[in-house]
């Protein structure tokens, strides 16, 4: 089932309609949590503890997901698969533009011999 995107768009609009519930950012930073979004997860634990101190699963969850965030950097795992996908995406743009400048610098180190052989010859 896992509809959390849908879940947390209801969780926004009931945020919206009643700011001050403690719950609906609880619930809202729950289904973040879930998805593994744990930045927006902290974001929204920390709005409920600001409406209501004392709510222990807020608490406990903001505890939860501050350890992941310290444990697994960039708040998920998913979030570094799609950061390897777009680095390899980077190195094959990058290969043709690193092979030219490879041609390049290896013209350029060609010239500097041919150079450096007449100078030679000159002496």
């Amino acid at each position: 089932m896992r509809c959390y995107s849908e879940a947390i768009v209801c969780f926004e609009k009931s945020v919206s309609l009643n700011p001050g519930s403690y719950s609906a950012y609880a619930a809202m930073g729950f289904a973040k949590h879930l998805s593994g979004d744990v930045d927006g997860a902290i974001d929204s634990y920390h709005e409920a503890l600001s409406r209501k101190p004392e709510d222990p699963f807020s608490s406990e969850m903001l505890t939860r997901a501050l350890s992941e965030a310290v444990t697994y950097p960039r708040s998920s795992v998913f979030a570094a698969i799609d950061d390897l996908d777009a680095d390899m995406d980077m190195q094959t743009q990058r290969r043709g533009i690193g092979s030219s400048i490879l041609d390049g610098l290896d013209k350029a180190d060609k010239s500097y011999s041919v150079t450096e052989d007449v100078d030679m010859s000159l002496a």
